[in-house]
């Protein structure tokens, strides 16, 4: 490295940067190592992007591209963010991205979208590390004025950005002219950014990044196309948590956001009901965060006016009624009950306000293994018991069946009567019709609004037992003893519960436990596999465990 004389004699040393300048920024800078200048001269980095974007040189995408790297976590050590943070990195980068047509999507401009994607990467780490300051991480300390100032402009300048974020958001789906991997990872890189926005607003000044910022526009609009994490749904959480906080309570100010983001571009719709049923089938999401999922697709559902998001037809078996009934299903038969009742409103909503021959095309997937009516009647007594009883919610339920019926009447109107009977739909229903009657007889009313809408549910579910040939006290199915898999290996088992009353009985969608003594059955959880053992099971167990000793 060149050395120069300063004004008091001593030497110091000249840097690549220098020279470009010195010699009029007209130097040939394609053979610079650009990885050994990030490396060597950190300092420089800041001037660099200043010099070549300002110039429109070409060269700042192999420099942005080996600066990358250097920032993330990984690689770099507190004394190094300081270097960068001192020399104003950060803002410069921010100050860029807040240009007019920095994400241009034409081709042939210094400006365009990839390299407004490449430096919303670097942002994305400053603003890690700024985060960490603002949280006091034990890694790194806040130091004077250079940090409080770096903040001070985040902070100011926070919802200029989310708002450029939210005219960016065409590159989102990746359908640019400038299709190319550095646009690969933009959504996640924009939801990483504004998470951590979000996350210095509020640990500075609480509940003051309010929608006008677009900053939960954001999050939820680019989420559906985050492919770096298919199953996190913490900007979910993040936008829940605003919709609960920042001034949006009103049912009218949440069907405005949702709405404006539904309308973002004319696809968003389709590709966000496809992430949704991904998650709503995916048996290794964690239960907590399928409940809110659920949650969130009641939130979009019950907007009053048009609502895209319900008309939205996919694939068989990979639409969001289908990916609903899953869930619950699901939720209904794990281990942890919290919130299950909500859970279920929340289901009852989303189908209620489906667009009516979406919701009557895709349900007859659910009707027979899935069992639907066993979901609607679980519901229906949730709903109906305790005194915090929802009457809105149960009429939802009841509309619910009559899609329902009117299906099974039609197999039975075209099927001879032995054969119906071993259909799915019947046998399903046979399972669990005769003991949600007796639950529903069992339930103490409140009062007399309370005790009308009993008999209703009554009425209701006699009348839809009566036309598949149901009578209370009629061939009442007993408890039968499960029947063991002939199958040996118990991964290679049919997915069902082998407790006979279980709704799952035909057909599970979710992990099983098995029983570690025979390994010949499987159980949705520690209750069904209690009851089936209780109807018999043990003595099938013992038997086994005698024949094979």
């Amino acid at each position: 490295m060149a050395q120069q004389s300063s004004d008091n004699g001593d030497a110091v040393s000249e840097t690549r940067l220098d020279r470009f300048v010195l010699n009029g920024r007209t130097g040939d800078l394609s053979t610079v190592p650009w990885k050994e200048v990030v490396s060597s001269e950190p300092a420089t980095a800041s001037g660099w992007i200043k010099e070549l974007y300002r110039n429109e040189r070409p060269e700042i995408y192999p420099f942005l591209l080996a600066l990358r790297p250097s920032l993330t976590p990984y690689c770099m050590s507190p004394s190094r963010w300081a270097i960068h943070r001192d020399a104003d990195l950060t803002d410069i980068v921010m100050d860029i991205l807040l240009e007019p047509g920095i994400f241009s999507s034409h081709q042939g401009t210094y400006k365009n979208a990839q390299l407004g994607s490449l430096l919303l990467s670097i942002l994305e780490c400053c603003l890690t590390y700024i985060e960490h300051m603002v949280l006091k991480d034990e890694d790194f300390e806040l130091d004077g004025h250079h940090s409080s100032q770096c903040i001070g402009n985040v902070y100011a300048n926070t919802g200029r950005l989310c708002d450029a974020l939210w005219d960016s958001r065409h590159l989102a789906s990746k359908k640019t002219d400038l299709q190319t991997d550095t646009l690969k990872d933009f959504a996640g890189t924009a939801i990483n950014c504004v998470q951590s926005l979000f996350n210095i607003h509020e640990n500075l000044v609480p509940g003051t990044l309010d929608f006008s910022m677009h900053a939960a526009h954001c999050l939820l609009y680019f989420w559906p196309y985050d492919e770096s994490r298919e199953d996190d749904v913490d900007a979910m959480l993040t936008v829940e948590y605003m919709l609960d906080n920042n001034g949006s309570r009103s049912s009218s100010a949440r069907e405005d956001f949702i709405h404006a983001v539904l309308a973002g571009h004319e696809n968003y719709p389709r590709d966000l009901a496809k992430k949704l049923s991904r998650l709503l089938q995916n048996e290794y999401l964690p239960i907590e965060s399928t409940r809110r999922i659920v949650g969130f697709c009641a939130a979009f559902m019950l907007a009053s006016h048009y609502n895209p998001l319900s008309k939205v037809q996919l694939e068989e078996g990979t639409g969001l009624v289908y990916g609903l009934v899953v869930a619950c299903q699901r939720l209904m038969c794990s281990d942890s009950v919290h919130h299950i009742r909500q859970a279920l409103e929340d289901i009852v909503h989303a189908l209620f306000h489906m667009d009516r021959s979406n919701f009557v095309d895709q349900l007859e997937l659910c009707l027979g293994e899935l069992n639907f009516v066993m979901i609607i009647s679980e519901a229906i007594v949730a709903m109906l018991r305790g005194a915090d009883y929802y009457p809105q919610g149960l009429n939802f339920a009841f509309c619910l069946l009559g899609p329902a019926l009117v299906y099974a009447c039609r197999i039975q109107d075209e099927s001879p009567p032995r054969l119906f009977r071993e259909t799915v739909i019947y046998q399903s229903t046979a399972s669990i019709w005769h003991d949600k009657m007796r639950t529903l007889r069992m339930i103490q009313t409140q009062n007399d609004a309370h005790a009308a809408d009993k008999a209703q549910a009554i009425s209701i579910w006699q009348t839809f037992g009566w036309r598949m040939g149901f009578r209370e006290g009629i061939n009442v199915p007993a408890d039968r003893v499960s029947v063991l898999s002939d199958e040996s290996a118990y991964w290679k088992i049919p997915k069902r519960c082998f407790w006979s009353q279980c709704g799952c009985s035909f057909k599970a969608v979710h992990r099983m436990r098995v029983c570690k003594r025979c390994w010949r059955a499987l159980y949705c959880n520690a209750d069904c596999q209690s009851r089936d053992w209780e109807a018999g099971h043990h003595d099938i167990c013992q038997s086994l465990e005698r024949e094979h000793t």
